[in-house]
This record gives structure tokens, sequence and C-alpha cells, in this order.
């Protein structure tokens, strides 16, 4: 029996482990058959509970169980508890407990099983047991499940990450479903939907609770489930009603405060932390906090030191709202592409996976995509790399409902370099592949961790390798993207999915391209990034403006050069409400440039903040 434990807990990975097991599980059956017709019972207990571990749902398992329970005086004989438990002891007591209609006994200890062994598949029984339960559940007894469920939910995600989790999720919303009025345990169940990312369901129970208790708990449990589904309207709401019924409760102001200095609504969020202070003067998040708003509002560049002060201090807030001022999205790191075609083209790289790549050897498969609006060309090439590196073919078609306004594809001025040409709405790429080899210097940049900084000081390395003739090169490795190396090499570890590792190139190609001279009117690199920057919007846009943020903060003296070639963008921003890629980017690193002031870093804020806020409710809409 105990080498059938460890049996009947492995996956079966193999044709030869799926005969092991299934010889075993025979054996232990067969055994278990002989021992009830010998009325040797606790035997056959012992060899059963192998079965039900190994196969909990079995229905020939179970009958026998309860054959044995029914021939035998004291069925909980057969499982004495001891101190440590033992496992399959308390397994097998907690189905007696479940055949005697101690439903709760039963479920908790199950839950005390699941603590120590994460994702015991035993845990299944628990939704028969509830189901069975009809009485009410006292509040004790709710409050002892409650903290099961604490330690089951630590233990599985320790263990097994997520899916150590979902028996807990389970258990505890039927728990919730049995005991709807209880709010305590009602609480708990939100909290742990809410660090599960399941917001909608965790929404769901938290506006249940406020009916049945309109409480200053119930409103924020609310309102901390519709901020994280970035609906702030109404956890503004539901807060501001929560601080009328308890108005003595500084993390009611502090919250408001967070989402109003998130939002850009400075004088709001001054206020509500301005509260929070007077009900709490030693509140350090809410004087950091107070700084950052006053900074923006008065245009005293005394707060900004001040912040900064606190943060070298080691005060946390203050280092956090500094790095978001000061390092943001790509300066500090490199965000993932927030462009609302990268899913579903993600989606299509994860369908081909289940492909051989024989499959499309004779034939490149046929993807085509419909989409509300034309984005980046670059995105497309995110999608070619994702296929060839799986050693697939593929033809990407898109049907595009409408194009925004002014027209992405429309270059302005007269640009000396183009990258992107259209033939209607389907971009082609304007350069030949390079024909010098520069990839060695891309990839030196390319496979380091990524902070604007040190790639400034990488490319400013590489591209002493480099002459300005290389120019045409870096800009065509630009749209003709060199594969990264295989998954299974150490450099592949910083590759999130192949669109990251478009941008990767993009921005090391770029910034190879700003040390290629010195100076600024005339250079090659003046001409090289203007091109980018005059032509079609793309993430190539993207990364011709980190290389300008790279030169005005390592070569002050051409700032006030710089700075008007992000201020030119915003004549490019869709005035239809349509999504641009260069609005993140534009936002965040025209905010970085030296002399910034602070109601334009305001403004900026303002602006990162809503394209970050539509793109993350969109995603949290399915949740």
């Amino acid at each position: 029996p105990t080498a059938l434990t460890k049996v009947g807990c492995l996956a079966m990975t193999s044709a030869g482990e799926r005969e092991s097991r299934e010889q075993v599980l025979e054996r232990a059956n067969a055994e278990a058959q002989r021992c009830l017709a010998a009325g040797e019972h606790q035997a056959a207990a012992e060899y059963l509970t192998q079965l039900l571990l190994a196969e909990p749902s079995n229905p020939a398992y179970q009958t026998m169980m309860r054959r044995l329970l029914s021939d035998v005086e004291d069925p909980l004989a057969l499982a004495p508890l001891s101190n440590p438990l033992d496992l399959n002891v308390a397994v097998r007591h907690a189905f007696i407990l479940g055949e005697m209609g101690r439903s709760i006994d039963a479920t908790g200890l199950m839950l005390d099983v699941l603590a120590a062994v994460p994702g015991i598949p035993t845990w299944v029984w628990i939704a028969r047991w509830l189901d069975a339960h009809d009485g009410p559940i006292d509040a004790t007894t709710l409050g002892a499940l409650s903290q099961k469920l604490a330690l089951a939910v630590r233990t599985g995600k320790a263990h097994l990450g997520d899916a150590g989790t979902t028996p807990v999720l389970v258990v505890g919303e039927l728990l919730q479903r049995k005991a709807p009025r209880h709010v305590e345990l009602g609480l708990y169940v939100v909290t742990l939907f809410r660090q599960a990312g399941k917001l909608r369901r965790a929404a769901e129970i938290a506006e249940q609770l406020l009916s049945v208790e309109r409480t200053w708990r119930t409103l924020v449990a609310l309102a901390a489930v519709q901020r994280e589904q970035f609906n702030f309207p109404a956890a503004i709401k539901h807060l501001e009603q929560a601080a009328k019924l308890e108005r003595n409760e500084a993390s009611t102001f502090l919250d408001l405060g967070d989402i109003q200095l998130t939002l850009g609504e400075f004088e709001r969020a001054r206020e509500a932390y301005s509260q929070a202070l007077a009900l709490r003067p030693d509140k350090a998040w809410a004087k950091s906090s107070l700084l950052l708003c006053r900074y923006f509002l008065e245009g005293d560049t005394l707060h900004l030191e001040a912040l900064r002060r606190t943060a070298a201090s080691g005060e946390q807030r203050a280092q956090e709202l500094l790095s978001r001022l000061e390092k943001p999205a790509w300066v500090g790191y490199l965000p993932t592409p927030l462009d609302p075609e990268t899913a579903a083209l993600s989606a299509a790289i994860e369908t081909l996976k289940q492909h051989p790549a024989v499959d499309t050897e004779q034939e490149a498969a046929n993807i085509r995509l419909n989409v509300s609006q034309l984005g980046a060309p670059s995105l497309q090439l995110g999608f070619i790399v994702g296929v060839r590196l799986l050693g697939h073919r593929a033809k990407l078609s898109l049907g595009i409902q409408r194009i925004p306004e002014p027209d992405p594809r429309v270059s302005t001025g007269q640009p000396l370099f183009s990258v992107w040409r259209y033939d209607g709405a389907t971009a082609v790429a304007a350069l030949p592949p390079p024909t010098a080899d520069v990839e060695p210097q891309i990839a030196a940049i390319a496979y380091t961790p990524y902070e604007l900084g040190a790639w400034w000081r990488l490319a400013k390395q590489q591209a002493q390798t480099l002459a300005p003739t290389n120019v045409s090169d870096l800009l065509a490795c630009l749209v003709h993207i060199p594969l990264p190396k295989p998954p299974d090499s150490s450099e592949y570890e910083l590759i999130i999915q192949p669109h990251d590792w478009v941008q990767r190139v993009q921005i090391a190609s770029c910034l190879l391209i700003a040390n290629l001279d010195e100076g600024w009117q005339g250079s090659v690199r003046q001409a090289a990034l203007e091109s980018l920057l005059n032509g079609p919007v793309d993430w190539t846009t993207n990364a011709a403006l980190v290389a300008l943020a790279g030169i005005a903060r390592h070569e002050p003296e051409l700032a006030e050069t710089i700075r008007p070639l992000f201020a030119g963008l915003q004549d490019r921003v869709p005035r239809d409400g349509s999504f641009s890629c260069m609005l993140h980017p534009l936002a965040c690193l025209w905010g970085s440039l030296p002399g910034a002031s602070p109601h334009l870093r305001g403004d900026l804020w303002r602006l990162k903040s809503r394209v970050e806020i539509a793109s993350r409710r969109a995603q949290a809409g399915n949740a």
C-alpha cells in the first residue's frame, strides 16, 4: 500500500508508466476484494484508501468502501486519527465522516489534508459533502474553516503556484454559497478570487455581500475589486460612501488619493491625502504622495527635491513615486506591447504550436484576423518571428475595419529614409535586407536586461565598430528582424515573446544609430531618427523616441533641440479615440527629458495613465 500511494500520485507521462500504474491498481483492487470477502476489514480499508487516492471519483472503489463501512460496527475505528496525522488515515477518516453525514467535519479534515498535500485529488469529495449539507453552519465553524482555507492557499501557492490555489477557490465559493449571509467568510472568498485574478466573480460576490450588509467593510471590498478592474469611477463612488460611514478611517482616504493620483486628478488626490494626514499625521505614504501632488499643482521643484530626500531615506512610497516619474516604462524597463492586436496574434502563434512543422511544409497556413483598426505594421513582424521559430510557414492577412484619423500611414514632411511603405492597408518593408552584418552589435544589446542608461552605454561601445555608412543596414534591421537564439539558450530567457524580441531589436538598432556620429544638425543620426519620427506610425517610431530620449539624457546640450521633436508628434495623436502605439512611449519618454516642466510632466502623467488604464481595463474585462 505504501508504494501504491506514490504511484497513485504520479502523473502518467509514458505508456510504460501507465501500464505499471494500471497493474498496481489491478493488484490493489484484487487484494481489496479478497480482504472484503475474507472479513479482513482493516486491510481492505487500507487497500481501498490507496485506490481512492489514485482515482477518488471511481464509483466502483467508492461502492466497495461503502460496502466495507456497512460491514463494521464502528466505521471510524478503521481510521483512528493520530498526531501527527497519517495521510492515508486522514483521507479515509474524512471519507467515513462524509458517509456518516458529518459533512462539515469531513470538509474541515480534508482541508487539513489539502494544506499538507497541495493538489491531492481527494479534495473533490468536498463538493459532494457540502451539497448534501442542508442545515445552517454556525459562525464559529465558518471562522475555523476560513482559517483552514487560508493555510491551504499558502501551502498550495508555495508548492504548485496558481494551480495549487484552484481547489481552495472552489471550496471557498461552495462554502460561501452555503452561507451567503456570513460576511466575514464572504469577504475572505472575495480576497481569494482577487488574488487569483478572477475579478468578475470577486465583484459578483462583493456586490452580494453589499446587499446583505451595507457597511464600510463591504463598500471597501467592492471598491478594491473595481479598482483592480480599472473601473475607477465605481471604485471612487463606493470609497466616498465608505468614508461617510467611517469618517475616522484614514485608509479610505489613502485609497481615494491613490486612485485620483493614478488618474492625474492631482487636486482631488491632494485633498484626499490631506484628509488622511489629518487623521494619521505620521502616515508616510500620504506625506510622500502629497509631495508629488504639490509638485504637479504648484510647479515648485522644492517638492520634488523633498520627495527625492524622502526616497533616499528609504521610504518605499517615495521611492515608488520617484521611479514612476523619473524611470517610467521605456526608461527603467521595457513594457510588453499594449497594442490590442497583440493578444490575437500571440494566440495564432500558440495555435500553430499545436501542429508539427511538417503540416505547413508544402502549403503555408493561412491566418486571417479581423481587427477594429489599422495597427502598427511591426505587429506582423512579431508574428513572423514566432512562426519562423516554430519552423512553420504561414501567411497573415488582416481584415481592417477602419483607419484612424489622422491616417498613420501618411508621412509628415519629406523623410530622407523610409522603412515602411503601404499598398492600401498592407504595410511592406521599404528597404531590402541589410548587406552588412550588424547583428552581433544588435545582439550584444538586445540580449541584456533593459534599462535605457545601460543600453545607451552598450550602444555607445558597440557603435565604435560601425561607421555612419552602416545606417542603412541598421534601418533595414528594423523591418528585417534577425531571429533570436533558440528557446533552450540562456540568452532566450530574457525574451518574453516574439513581439518583445522585435521591440528589443528595433530599440537596439536605433540606439546604435544614435551613436554612429556626433552633433545634430546635418548628422546621419538626425536624418535617420527624424525620418522614423515622420514616417508611418509604428514601433519603429517608438524605437526612435527611445534613442532621442537617450541623446537628450546623455548629451544635455542637445536637450533643447530634441524636446520639440516630441512636441511635434502631438499632431499625429489620433483625434477619433483610436489606439496609437506611440502614445505610451511618447508620454513616458517626453516627461523624462531634462528640463521638462512640472506642469508638462503632470499632463504626460495623465496621458500615460489614460493609455495604461484603457489597455488594462480591456484585459481585465475577461478576468
